[in-house]
């Protein structure tokens, strides 16, 4: 089962068995990057760029392509999608890099996927900017690794990338400096987009797990252009309480930089049937960092009651209608936790409108709780976890119930 926007509503198809969002300045610095060791208590992580060999006028880049998952948290296939791009990727030596640009939770990745991509269904992986597009969720790992092996080798200009970035903890800021070394004979002339990601995702699935790299913001999006044989860099701060990120964590951000080519070839975003037409600006070269080690924020999310589902007595859940949920008689409350650190205890919260909340708090497995106290009307579920850390995690639905 899939996800089809169309004229800004969304429709529900089959396509398997298995029912499967700036900184205060923009700055432009020519072969040197800022230094912003002033503002104090920043940590920053580089990484190499692409790798690279040169003797005279020969320069071997190796390409590193760049994924964008078109994703939804109702879409079930997504989650088959997401699971097996991660399977693939290496972290430790990467053919690719991807972030998850979930269309309902980010108007940032809203826009990129309809604008740039006239998405037509869910999931959708676009592959180098659109030099490759799956649709569906039907297909097998091994189509995906084709594709992103032709896409690797593909022929691409001569261009060396290096990101970078570095935390200040004061400002909530990140900043981060991009270099580009054109190797070409003729100048290159692209659009450099930098991904701010957050690599355990504050938005979950349809599985009620955290997304993996999910796109927040672009920390840089501008044109460039590099004369032959040059290179410049490229920097700017992005300031996460403006952004609407005032809750970040330095240890959870993921920064990738990707160069597009100026140049664009027409292509479809719902093969095979070829409707739905964009102009693809192929990703040519893509660099990421780590901004700051450190352990991952542990998470949260409910299991059950899941969104849009209608729970009865003596049935199997099944979808309803208009996307609510509704509960007739007592339900446990079950929920997901991923944490590299360890639980302190879990919080389940009812909250109704002018009547208050009611709060349970489970210390010990399965970390579910059973509501089963009379209520009638529109009601809030609530789940707040609280690591070994002292960090919180939390998650909520909004369902109708009858409990007797």
């Amino acid at each position: 089962m899939s996800i089809l926007l169309i004229s800004s509503i969304y429709v529900v198809f089959y396509t398997d068995s298995e029912e499967m969002e700036s900184g205060d300045t923009d700055d432009h610095v020519d072969n040197e990057t800022e230094d912003d060791a002033e503002d104090g208590n920043e940590n920053g992580n580089e990484e190499e760029g692409n790798d690279e060999e040169e003797n005279g006028n020969d320069f071997v880049a190796e390409h590193t392509v760049f994924i964008e998952e078109a994703t939804a948290t109702t879409c079930k296939p997504c989650v088959y999608v997401a699971d097996i791009l991660h399977d693939l990727y290496d972290p430790d030596d990467p053919d690719f890099y991807y972030v998850s640009m979930v269309n309902d939770e980010n108007t940032k990745a809203h826009s990129r996927l309809n604008d740039d991509y006239n998405v037509w269904g869910f999931p959708t992986v676009f592959i180098d900017g659109g030099y490759r597009v799956s649709m569906g969720g039907a297909k097998e790992k091994s189509e995906y690794q084709k594709q992103i092996s032709e896409a690797k080798s593909r022929d691409v200009p001569k261009l060396l990338l290096n990101v970078n970035s570095t935390w200040n903890q004061n400002k909530a800021e990140l900043t981060t400096n991009v270099t580009i070394e054109n190797k070409e004979t003729d100048t290159y002339k692209g659009r450099l987009k930098v991904y701010v990601n957050e690599i355990k995702s504050r938005w979950n699935d349809w599985n009620a797990d955290p997304y993996n790299y999910a796109f927040m913001d672009y920390a840089i999006d501008e044109d460039v252009e590099i004369e032959a044989n040059g290179k410049e860099t490229f920097s700017e701060k992005w300031d996460a309480n403006s952004s609407g990120f005032s809750d970040i964590l330095p240890e959870n951000l993921w920064v990738i930089a990707v160069v597009f080519s100026s140049e664009s070839e027409q292509t479809y975003a719902d093969p095979p049937y070829d409707k739905h037409q964009f102009d693809a600006y192929y990703a040519d070269a893509a660099d990421a960092t780590r901004v700051l080690e450190g352990s991952l924020p542990s998470t949260i999310g409910i299991i059950q009651p899941k969104g849009g589902m209608h729970y009865l007595p003596g049935k199997e859940p099944k979808k309803g209608l208009f996307g609510r949920t509704i509960i007739v008689g007592p339900i446990t409350v079950k929920v997901n936790i991923q944490t590299e650190v360890g639980v302190e205890k879990v919080e389940f919260t009812i909250k109704k409108r002018l009547l208050g909340e009611a709060t349970e708090t489970v210390t010990s497995e399965p970390y579910e709780w059973t509501w089963d106290k009379l209520a009638l009307g529109r009601y809030t579920i609530a789940v707040k976890l609280y690591d070994t850390e002292g960090k919180t995690a939390t998650d909520s639905i909004d369902v109708i119930a009858l409990i007797y």
